[in-house]
């Protein structure tokens, strides 16, 4: 936090402070599996989104590793990394059920 008033730059940090920064890392990113059963169980995604789920083991490893530490050269990057995962699984997935609609 130092380093982001020292360059003028008034992050979400600044404004609600350490902890609670991380807590909100931590909801917001167990948050959006929880949410991303909705449109599964509302019938709006079909059932094989549910193979994005096996992702929460890894993203559940890098909240670890940036709870455990808040270094922005080093821990940045496990929040991209979670992303990532989720994002190409759910790709993959629309991309596999696509082309079976297309097949069929």
């Amino acid at each position: 936090m130092k380093q982001d008033i020292e360059n003028n730059r008034f992050t979400i940090v600044f404004h609600i402070g350490k902890e609670k920064s991380i807590q909100l890392y931590n909801w917001l990113t167990y948050g959006s599996y929880v949410l991303f059963l909705v449109p599964i169980f509302m019938g709006w995604l079909p059932l094989i989104m549910l193979l994005v789920y096996p992702t929460v083991f890894f993203a559940h490893k890098q909240v670890q590793l940036f709870n455990n530490k808040q270094e922005k050269a080093e821990t940045f990057i496990t929040s991209v990394k979670s992303f990532l995962a989720f994002t190409l699984v759910e790709l993959v997935l629309f991309i596999i059920i696509i082309s079976w609609s297309w097949l069929s």
